[in-house]
C-alpha cells in the first residue's frame, strides 16, 4: 500500500513538472519589419523568433516567458494550464502589453492605470495572475488596492466584442476617468470604497469617447447619476 501511495505521488509530480511542446507565435500591433523579436523562458538564454511564424518551446505550467523587442523587455507572461492544453500561444505585443490572442493571459494594468509608480528591475518584476493583481502605492490616486477579477472583467468584455485590442482602449478610458475622479475623491465626496473605484471606472467607460470632457459639469452629473445605481456589494 505504501508503495502504491509513493507511486501515485511520483506520478503526480511527474505530470506536474513534465514539459509539453507549445507552438508560440508573436505579432506586433504596430508592424515593424526591422524589429528583432526574442523570447526567453524562465532564466534560459533568449531565442530569436520571426514575426507571425510559429516556433516550438518545451513548456510547463507556471513557466515564465519574457518577450523582447530589440533586446528591450516589453513584458512577461506566465504559462497557464490552458496554454499547455491547447499546445499553442499566439501573442500580440503592444508597446506595454502582451496579449494572448486566444485568451488574455496578462495585461499590464500597473502602467496603464498609473496605480504603481515603482520601477522594478527585471529580477524584481513579479508575474501577476489575474486574481492576484495588487497595487501598493501610497502616493497613487487609489492607494493599496487589490483588484480581484478586474482583468477577468476586461477579458470578458474583449471576448464579447471579439476584439482583443478593445482592452487597450478601455484601459485608456479608465485611466482618463481615474485621473479626474480618483479613488480618494470618490471616497471623500461619495463614500465609494476605494477598492471599488476601478470597477466604477470600468462601468463609466461606456460613456467615454475620445472627445468626452470628463472634467465637465455635465459629465460629473452623469457620473453622479450612475454612482447612485452602482452596486458594489
Amino acid at each position: 500500500m505504501r508503495n502504491l501511495v509513493l507511486f501515485i505521488c511520483l506520478f503526480c509530480s511527474f505530470i506536474g513538472f513534465s514539459q509539453s511542446p507549445v507552438a508560440v507565435k508573436v505579432r506586433l500591433y504596430k508592424s515593424d519589419a526591422k524589429a528583432v523579436l526574442s523570447v526567453q523562458k524562465n532564466n534560459d538564454r533568449s531565442e530569436k523568433i520571426e514575426q507571425n511564424v510559429f516556433k516550438n518551446f518545451d513548456l510547463k505550467t507556471n513557466d515564465v516567458l519574457s518577450f523582447y523587442i530589440n533586446n528591450n523587455l516589453v513584458e512577461t507572461l506566465e504559462v497557464s494550464s490552458k496554454v499547455i492544453e491547447r499546445k499553442s500561444l499566439s501573442v500580440l505585443i503592444t508597446e506595454s502589453t502582451v496579449l494572448d490572442e486566444v485568451e488574455i493571459e496578462y495585461t499590464n494594468l500597473n502602467n496603464k492605470l498609473g496605480l504603481d509608480g515603482t520601477k522594478y528591475t527585471k529580477a524584481e518584476r513579479a508575474v501577476k495572475k489575474d486574481k492576484q493583481i495588487t497595487y501598493d502605492d501610497k502616493y497613487s490616486a487609489t492607494g493599496n488596492i487589490k483588484l480581484d477579477g478586474l482583468v477577468n472583467k476586461l477579458s470578458g468584455r474583449a471576448k464579447t466584442n471579439k476584439k482583443v485590442l478593445s482592452v487597450e482602449n478601455e484601459i485608456n478610458a479608465m485611466e482618463r476617468f481615474l485621473s479626474v475622479y480618483s479613488a480618494d475623491y470618490l471616497y471623500k465626496n461619495y463614500k465609494l470604497p476605494k477598492e471599488k473605484a476601478p470597477y466604477f471606472a470600468l462601468k463609466m467607460i461606456d460613456y467615454i469617447q475620445k472627445d468626452t470632457k470628463i472634467d465637465s459639469d455635465s459629465f460629473r452629473m452623469l457620473m453622479e447619476e450612475q454612482l447612485l445605481n452602482f452596486k458594489y456589494d
